[in-house]
């Protein structure tokens, strides 16, 4: 609670814009850490090969940045940009190559 009344102070500064390149980055570093932290996440990732990974936001509608970072199912197949498992992805492929 301390270091998050610390951080209500330099709101202004800490802002990203949704759905930009540094929300992406941002992203992209919380999962890279997270695997780091939890060697089985980093094994079940490894052992999913080259499946594709999506995060499925149906039960929540199209509102919001649901269709940015997940997708939903339509009768053609997904519908969204799904960049949350795009970036699963990305982590994925850095595994194998890391491993080879």
């Amino acid at each position: 609670m301390a270091a998050k009344m610390v951080a209500k102070r330099f709101r202004g500064i800490q802002v990203v814009e949704p759905m930009s390149k540094a929300d992406l980055a941002n992203m992209r570093l919380c999962i890279w850490l997270k695997l780091d932290q939890h060697g089985l996440l980093r094994r079940k990732l490894f052992r999913t090969g080259q499946s594709k990974i999506i995060e499925d936001c149906s039960s929540r509608g199209a509102r919001g940045s649901n269709l940015f970072w997940g997708a939903m199912r339509v009768p053609e197949g997904w519908q969204g940009e799904n960049w949350l498992g795009r970036i699963w992805e990305e982590m994925r492929v850095e595994l194998q190559v890391a491993a080879r």
